[in-house]
């Protein structure tokens, strides 16, 4: 209900696409008391299944090697031995995908989105952001009106709420395709069934 558009915009045309396609982005929490490049998060999302995965990180690029370690593993998550992966042209998400691909064990053709109109260049990722951070930023008013307390902006918490995001979207949202089906079902075959307490 909180984090519902106002009104839909629904794909005009839907083609079969031959090679699954992974969008990867950053974001920031952004959060008052934050500077806007704290805390960045990764955001991975498979097109096919609506798949998402999220992850807090110390830095962007590949100085810290969790990054491409979370992107690598959502890679051989999704099953796939070919695969197209999307970015924009930012250098340190380029150089985290290389990373990436270079371990993968399977074929990754990488797309670079053009550089010009960054804001259009990745959008499915982009979009996906946006979700991850409502979200998050749901647990933490959440917990922040039934614990009574506020979360500072360097607390451990939002890591975990940002990697958790990603989890909950993929477990249990239905609202991209009209299938009835969860992305975990979409990509796993079967429901998930074990039940999972509030953050």
């Amino acid at each position: 209900r909180a984090r519902g558009a106002s009104c839909g915009h629904p794909d005009v045309q839907k083609h079969d696409e031959q090679i699954p396609t992974i969008s990867v982005d950053y974001g920031f929490p952004g959060l008052p008391d934050q500077p806007a490049t704290d805390l960045p998060f990764l955001v991975i999302k498979d097109r096919a299944s609506k798949t998402v995965w999220s992850c807090a990180l110390p830095s962007k690029g590949v100085e810290n090697p969790y990054g491409s370690r979370c992107l690598l593993q959502a890679l051989r998550e999704t099953g796939y031995k070919r695969l197209i992966l999307k970015s924009d042209q930012e250098h340190s998400i380029r150089a985290l995908c290389n990373a990436a691909k270079n371990a993968f064990e399977g074929e990754v053709v990488p797309e670079a989105a053009p550089k010009e109109n960054h804001e259009k260049s990745n959008g499915e990722a982009e979009a996906t952001v946006k979700q991850v951070h409502g979200l998050a930023r749901t647990f933490k008013e959440m917990v922040e009106n039934r614990a009574k307390c506020s979360i500072p902006s360097k607390h451990p918490m939002l890591a975990w709420m940002l990697d958790h995001a990603g989890t909950m979207l993929s477990l249990y949202s239905k609202g991209e395709q009209k299938d009835g089906l969860t992305p975990y079902q979409r990509l796993k075959g079967k429901p998930w069934r074990v039940a999972l307490p509030p953050f």
